[in-house]
């Protein structure tokens, strides 16, 4: 302990300070007026639609997006719309039975699936609490691999309808 305070203490006599000088500015360096005006002159950062896909509620085959989301890469996933699921019930992406909104039915986690081939009761994503508005949004990672998306249920015979995943980037 006694020796890495020497030598920090070493280091410092060996800098030379000197009260109330300051450094003298690069002149090559843009000054705080300019950057805040660049700043103000761009437009800022928004989500953008890259692909839309359309998912066919009465098919269990999942739709795969023309892009390959870049492995580590951040998107936002947009779902909307309605459709008739289960028995002639109104669903979306996520819920079905807007009365009395369900998550689950008898035996799998309605919805859509995204990365997830597996119809159970645990649909990847979870796309949030249920909304009127029927658009939910959720942040996805990108794996390297086109995405695939499918409507989880159990019974596709008395579903009819699509609906909508965006994929969005950040500009």
């Amino acid at each position: 302990m006694r020796i890495r305070h020497t030598v920090v203490l070493a280091a410092l006599c060996g800098c030379s300070f000197e009260h109330g000088s300051e450094p003298e500015p690069d002149a090559s360096a843009p000054d705080v007026e300019t950057i805040i005006a660049s700043d103000l002159d761009k437009p800022p950062p928004v989500w953008r639609v890259v692909e839309t896909l359309t998912i066919d509620t009465a098919n269990p085959k999942a739709t795969l997006s023309k892009m390959v989301l870049e492995a580590g890469a951040m998107y936002r996933l947009r779902a909307s719309g309605t459709a008739s699921v289960i028995d002639g019930i109104i669903g979306d992406a996520d819920y079905y039975d807007f009365a009395n909104p369900k998550d689950n039915a008898c035996c799998e986690d309605v919805g859509i699936g995204i990365d997830d081939p597996a119809v159970d009761l645990t649909t990847t994503p979870d796309w949030g609490p249920y909304n009127a508005d029927h658009v939910y949004e959720i942040t996805w990672m990108g794996t390297g691999t086109p995405l695939s998306a499918a409507y989880q249920d159990t019974v596709y015979g008395n579903n009819s309808g699509n609906l909508t995943i965006e994929i969005l980037v950040f500009d």
